[in-house]
């Protein structure tokens, strides 16, 4: 030891400790994995290791495991990360290195795995080579095959049968899946894999006071230095996993926060600036003092960035930035690139790249990786600063963006001002343009406030996907300086993409579970606090608190919904009455309770605990059935349909390999289910004999649980499994991995339906909605997400702060509820788009026609057998009013007032009524055999479609014929002043025409493909929107006849459509939903969910958005459209909305 010279510190703050004996003596914490990793590099040919970013693979590696293996004789270790160039040869030339030169008399011709073996014969020696960094491989090398590349040489030195040379892969979790590369090419590819996870609490300890120690046995006596025992508890406590963070959006980052883990690159990063202002004060001790002085841990880490980066000049801050964008991928991974490269990518000169690169190596942001004959590669410092250099980058151009628009609008104002004062010198003569400054100095100013209107806009956009609830926010900001058009487009896009209805605290600790009611009325979050809280499922609101008293692993409600149970960490579960929160009864167990899962017909509850039993209760009694005996802890139970079985899982910890299938009547075991590896889940259909299992290892097993046979494995993931459970029906299964994907399977078949991928850390849950038509799942990465089966993803939850732990559906499928670590619950609309709520039914017949009254308040519709409806908005159920046609009808029409209805006989008359008293207004008799009919707007005119196609237009006061127009016609419609006609034919053409002359107004408004389906006028008659059999609308010029905008999208006919009362959307029915389209753009702003039937008619209120649509099912339906407001109804949906996440 007294060989090795003091260092400057004991500490290395974010620099990865080397395989030198200086960091091998500070090297703390990581005793027990170096002899793991240690013991099966040695035992086996492949040991893939892999960790979390940031973990400390590298200084494991390095100082830990190289460092030990050194010791062994006749050995010869070698750790490579140098992945740019040519792979295979620079591995030679470490392994070279490595072998001091005795290696290099021997030829390097051939396979790798020849050279190699060449190698360790003639050195007689075993050859120990650790691939570190291994995901930075796939980085540079993506596409590479063929012969001589590693993708190649690797497996087939892997295979070779006698080769003295052992292998370890170091590569970061996140980037795990992409060894699947190899897969076919490896045997048993992850057969000896290790994870490393964040240091345990007394290990940090160690890396703390461990150093110290050394350190102060390698300086002269009395130059030592200690740290505070107060000092060394806080430091812990606030780098525990999950209290720092220092990337955009915790992609791929820290999981649920852990006080018993500690994060090592954040430890040494704050020991080290500790010792430096100690020191520098002329300190020996390391005080909490000085801690509290600095800010704490959480700020020391990230002044790390910010001090390094104000200590550069804005111009070498502009070329940092540039070459940052070159230097992380969007995904947070590192990059390495040569200073020449890198001047060429960011557009700046090699002298001011090689400048700024010296600078960031002495602030330690970037370092150089090599040192080629072409010159080093620099890259990022440490993993950890990946994500928070793209955030600095990201706030830096934003800045930069903002100032210059600034200092223009800054020059304009000097220039106008400049201007004023020469102005007031002359005013006698000059006045005018003293005016015209003035004016001038005021327009810079507006341009200076949208410019910060559209910073804000542009600002709501970018954060959108990361930060739903802050993109709503600057949008409404936004809206205070500048109201365009445009930026109430921002608004309502973010507004669409807030799917959050409600964030329910949860006592601040991690949140046990979530459960809805079977009515999905009320939601119930177990708190890590001890209460059980209910909320109303509609709006978030507190009901009521269950008082279980310490922290919840569970609640859940009764399949009848009368019964809440909870369990708990004080060794207790508890029965609660859902409606009055009074407790029925305490389940008592030896420990603490992990879970609570009631029988499907809610009369038996089964318990499981740390006291190593599962329990079976009486619901209604509170009286124990059944005590089930395991040899640890048990996790999990789970009842078959029938209730007959019991399957149980062990606690991971445990490291069980069985599911015990119980008789639950007798409490007898009748089966173990053994899998390979260690047991995480198993749970039963929801009918039937079928158990899903899933453990450590990469394939999910399902099983016959009465005579314990594997009816098939689900095999697919690359990693551990979390989760499993069946659909409803029991046709298929989700299966959740450490993979980073989730998987559907069919049940029948084993089958591999959807590969459910986008997360970008663990998934944790999985589970279906009740029809089975989604799969919502929940990732360390804070986001839950919305999938088909079949693996489209279709939402993303974006706004929890932590891990998303659990998840669950409401029965009708229209609400999700989360629970995660940052102690929260947040309630959110999953749907892909919204439904229309049905208002009342045209029995026994499809609706031909709907309209609204002029106040909005009543809609009218008018069904194929010429009965006509009115019903009241927002009140479902009955019609206020009934009109019965006096006879057989063949035609029916509303007025676009809904004032008047008109009806055909099979005698070729129509009748004229007064829809509010159902008297007759006219009767229009000899007009022939009718296939439609159309009112006008205030139901004064009359078009019929007779059989011969023509439209023939009618004075309905007068009782008159007016004219005859069009041929081939199928639907007509009328211009809201009444003196134009639209007709809509057979033939897919459109044309206007003048009522009066009964001449056509513009040419022919051609380009559908197929039948017309309907044609309207806008409100102020300058549009026409068609609709057609060939899935699309189209938008036309009424007064020149050219197409404005196709409306693509719809899968089949689409069957009407109208304008909003001020034109400014438009909206199409048909097949299932209505369509709502922005007139300014041509895009459509969402779908509505007409579900059940086809739908053949719609209308838009004169009040308001309101849609009303109606169908073959005979459903009148309609939709608030609360987004197609102006910006003044945007801003107040914004708040309203925001107002419901206040916690």
């Amino acid at each position: 030891m007294s060989a090795v010279a003091a260092p400057p510190s004991p500490y290395k703050g974010l620099a990865p400790f080397d395989d030198s004996e200086l960091d091998a003596l500070l090297f703390f914490g990581r005793e027990r994995e170096i002899e793991v990793i240690v013991a099966n590099l040695m035992a086996s040919r492949l040991t893939v290791l892999f960790g979390a970013s940031g973990v400390g693979k590298t200084s494991l590696l390095q100082a830990g495991v190289a460092h030990r293996l050194r010791r062994e004789q006749n050995a010869v270790v070698v750790v490579f990360s140098a992945w740019t160039g040519d792979a295979v040869a620079n591995l030679l030339d470490a392994v070279e290195v490595a072998a001091g030169g005795d290696a290099g008399a021997l030829r390097r011709g051939g396979p790798l795995a020849d050279v190699l073996a060449a190698w360790t014969r003639r050195l007689d020696t075993e050859l120990y080579i650790v691939l570190d960094q291994f995901e930075e491989y796939f980085l540079y090398h993506e596409n590479e095959h063929g012969p001589g590349t590693l993708a190649e040489e690797l497996p087939e030195a892997l295979r070779r049968a006698g080769l003295r040379v052992n292998f370890l892969i170091g590569i970061r979790e996140d980037a795990l899946a992409s060894l699947d590369a190899f897969k076919a090419r490896i045997p048993n590819l992850f057969g000896n894999s290790l994870r490393v996870d964040r240091l345990e609490r007394s290990a940090a300890r160690a890396a703390i006071l461990g150093p110290l120690d050394r350190y102060n046995e390698l300086v002269p006596a009395g130059e030592g230095v200690e740290a505070q025992p107060e000092l060394v508890e806080a430091v812990l406590d606030e780098v525990a996993a999950g209290r720092v963070d220092l990337g955009l959006s915790g992609r791929g980052g820290v999981g649920e926060e852990d006080s018993d883990r500690i994060e090592a690159p954040y430890l040494q990063l704050v020991l080290e600036r500790l010792w430096e202002v100690e020191t520098s004060r002329g300190s020996n001790r390391l005080r909490l003092e000085t801690l509290r002085e600095l800010g704490g841990a959480a700020h020391i880490v990230e002044d790390h960035l910010e001090r390094a980066m104000a200590a550069l000049s804005p111009d070498e801050k502009d070329a940092a930035a540039a070459m940052y964008n070159h230097l992380v991928t969007p995904s947070g991974m590192k990059i390495a690139h040569r200073a020449g490269d890198l001047a060429g990518y960011a557009s700046i000169g090699e002298a001011e790249t090689q400048h700024v690169l010296q600078r960031l190596v002495e602030e330690r942001i970037v370092r150089a990786a090599e040192n080629g004959a072409e010159g080093p590669r620099y890259e990022i410092f440490h993993d950890v600063l990946a994500e928070a250099v793209l955030a600095w980058r990201t706030e830096h151009e934003a800045e930069r963006k903002l100032e210059a628009e600034r200092e223009a609008a800054g020059r304009r104002h000097r220039r106008l001002l400049a201007l004023a004062i020469g102005a007031l010198v002359l005013i006698a003569i000059l006045g005018a343009i003293a005016v015209y400054a003035l004016v001038q100095r005021g327009d810079a100013r507006s341009q200076a406030h949208r410019a910060r209107g559209r910073e804000l806009a542009a600002r709501a956009l970018t954060s959108a996907p990361v930060d739903p609830e802050q993109a709503v926010r600057d949008a409404v900001e936004a809206t205070r300086y500048e109201r365009s058009p445009a930026v109430a487009n921002v608004l309502r896009a973010t507004l669409l993409g807030m799917r959050v209805k409600a964030v329910l605290p949860a006592g601040g600790k991690p949140v046990g579970d979530v459960d809805f009611s079977p009515d999905g009325k009320l939601l119930v979050v177990a708190g890590g606090d001890g209460l059980a809280r209910i909320y109303r499922a509609s709006d978030g609101k507190h009901l009521r608190d269950l008082r279980h008293g310490s922290a919840l692993s569970a609640s859940v409600f009764s399949p009848d919904g009368t019964k809440i149970a909870t369990a708990g960490d004080d060794s207790a579960a508890r029965l609660w009455d859902a409606k009055s929160g009074a407790l029925l009864h305490v389940l008592r167990h030896g420990g603490p309770v992990t879970s609570a899962s009631f029988s499907r017909d809610g009369r038996l509850l089964a318990t499981t605990s740390d006291d190593k039993t599962a329990r079976i209760w009486d619901v209604s009694s509170g009286r124990q059935l059944q005590r089930l005996e395991h040899p640890g802890g048990v996790w999990s139970a789970s009842f078959s349909g029938d209730g007959e079985l019991l399957v149980t899982t062990l606690v991971p910890a445990a490291f069980d390999r069985t599911a015990r299938v119980w008789d639950v009547a007798s409490g007898r075991l009748v089966e173990r289910l053994q899998r390979p590896d260690r047991m995480t889940v198993a749970r039963f259909a929801p009918t039937g004999p079928l158990v899903v299992t899933a453990g450590l290892g990469h394939v999910a097993q399902v099983w016959n649980a009465r005579s314990g046979r594997q009816v098939h494995p689900l095999i697919g993931h690359s990693s551990g499994i979390e989760d499993a459970e069946f659909s409803a029906s029991d046709r298929q299964i989700v299966t959740a991995s450490t993979d980073e994907s989730a998987r559907v399977w069919d049940t029948a078949t084993g089958g591999l339906v959807g590969v459910l991928t986008g997360a970008q850390n663990f998934v944790l849950r999985a589970t279906f909605s009740p029809d089975g038509q989604w799969v919502a799942t929940t990732s360390r990465d804070r986001v839950a997400r919305i999938y088909e089966p079949n693996g489209t993803l279709r939402v993303t939850l974006v706004g929890h702060r932590d891990s998303v732990t659990h998840v669950a559906f409401s029965a009708d499928g229209t609400s999700i509820a989360t629970a995660s670590a940052d102690g929260t619950a947040r309630l959110w609309d999953p749907r892909v788009q919204p439904d229309l709520v049905p208002l009342g039914t045209q029995r026994g017949n499809e609706v031909a026609a709907v309209a609204f009254s002029q106040d909005g308040r009543r809609v009218v519709s008018a069904g194929t057998n010429g009965t006509v409806r009115v019903w009241r908005v927002g009140v479902p159920g009955h019609a206020v009013a009934t009109l019965r046609p006096r006879s057989r009808v063949t035609a029916v029409a509303i007025s676009g007032d809904g004032r008047r209805s008109a009806t055909a006989g099979p005698d070729g008359s129509v009748q004229v009524r007064d829809v509010s008293s159902g008297r007759s207004v006219s009767v229009i008799h000899d007009v022939g055999a009718v296939r439609a009919l159309a009112l006008s707007l205030r139901g004064r005119q009359l078009a019929v479609i007779g059989k011969d196609g023509r439209a023939h237009l009618w004075d309905v006061d007068g009782q008159q014929s007016l004219r005859t127009v069009g041929d081939k016609v199928h639907a007509v419609s009328f211009s809201a002043d009444g003196g134009r006609l639209v007709t809509a034919g057979s033939d897919a053409i459109a044309r206007i025409w003048d009522v009066k002359s009964g001449k056509p107004v513009t040419p022919p408004l051609a380009g559908h493909h197929d039948l017309l389906t309907s044609a309207s006028f806008s409100h102020d008659g300058r549009y026409v929107v068609t609709t057609s059999r060939d899935h699309d609308a189209r938008v036309w010029d009424a007064r020149t006849g050219r197409r404005i905008w196709t409306l693509a999208g719809s899968f089949a006919q689409i069957n009407s459509a109208a304008f909003s009362s001020d034109d400014r959307w438009v909206v199409t029915a048909g097949p299932a939903a209505t369509g709502i389209w922005d007139m300014e753009t041509g895009r459509r702003l969402l779908a509505v969910n007409g579900r059940d039937h086809p739908l053949t008619a719609v209308a838009l209120s004169p009040q308001g958005w309101r849609i009303a649509a109606g169908g073959f099912g005979g459903t009148v339906k309609t939709y608030d459209c609360r987004l197609c407001g102006n910006i003044d109804d945007l801003v107040s949906v914004a708040r309203q909305r925001l107002a419901h996440l206040r916690h």
